[in-house]
């Protein structure tokens, strides 16, 4: 999931992240596979771990319970 937020008027997209615990992956790892995918201002400037994506009642994802980007895991 990759969302647009604006820390101090500056736009930046973060990526929220559930990992696989089999297939651990690295923040540098993650940033050199998108890069040579897509263009740079398509890859996220974070990258935030969560245990489990918050869902709203009726399934989807719910952007406004995901944390903050000053909350970095």
């Amino acid at each position: 999931m990759v969302a647009a937020r604006l820390p101090d008027g500056n736009q930046e997209l973060v990526a929220y992240l559930v990992a696989d615990p089999e297939r651990p992956a690295t923040i540098d790892m993650l940033r050199s596979t998108l890069r040579a995918r897509l263009p740079d201002h398509m890859v996220p400037h974070r990258f935030i771990f969560l245990d489990r994506l918050p869902r709203t009642l009726t399934g989807k994802v719910d952007r406004r319970a995901l944390p903050a980007r000053d909350s970095d895991r």
